[in-house]
């Protein structure tokens, strides 16, 4: 077997090479808010997250090692997908742990806190339910798995839109004064912002 896949009329250099510079891209933007996560970590004195950011870091690691590979592979760009999400968890957890300890070093931690609450959703649900389902080809095992995938991707939208947009009170992250500045008044609040 080859190096790489071959070129082909379907698979032109330039969409190959694309990919893969795309791909480190991609990569290169991850590590740095994976670096940044591990020095706010270390500065601010919340070791706890360093093992959680190591383990999600895989994703991204793992992902461009496939796109270079292989850059139409869906499995790639869900890896770095995944690497993503998680690294920007990774980069906010220090800072509002630190803006607990020491309030009023965030301007807004009540935006923080609404914006990347809702982020566990597709973290998760890209690791459980798409990273499954299109392993290892990048490809759904046949068409009848396309309705749920897209039950999948809807429900993550639904999930994710609820709790953004839902009333919320974040005493639960060690915050009792803050609302869900985003948060509709008079809605109901998501079921899943009860979760986490």
């Amino acid at each position: 077997m080859s190096g790489s896949a071959p070129l082909s009329a379907d698979r032109p250099l330039v969409t190959v090479l694309g990919g893969r510079a795309g791909a480190v891209a991609a990569f290169c933007l991850i590590t740095s808010l994976y670096v940044v996560a591990v020095l706010l970590t270390l500065l601010m004195g919340n070791p706890g997250w360093l093992l959680f950011a190591f383990a999600m870091y895989t994703f991204p690691a793992l992902g461009v090692l496939i796109a270079f590979r292989r850059p139409r592979n869906s499995i790639a760009w869900l890896c770095l997908a995944i690497g993503f999400v998680w690294g920007l968890v990774a980069v906010t957890e220090p800072l509002l742990a630190y803006e607990r300890i020491h309030p009023g070093f965030l301007p807004r931690p009540d935006l923080v806190l609404a914006v990347t609450g809702p982020l566990w959703v597709p973290g998760v649900g890209l690791i459980g339910t798409f990273l499954v389902l299109l392993f290892p080809d990048g490809r759904l095992p046949s068409a009848r798995w396309r309705p749920l995938a897209w039950l999948s991707a809807l429900t993550m939208v639904l999930v994710s839109t609820g709790m953004l947009l839902g009333p919320a009170n974040y005493a639960d992250h060690g915050f009792p004064n803050l609302e869900n500045p985003l948060g509709v008044k008079g809605s109901t609040p998501s079921p899943a912002s009860s979760l986490f």
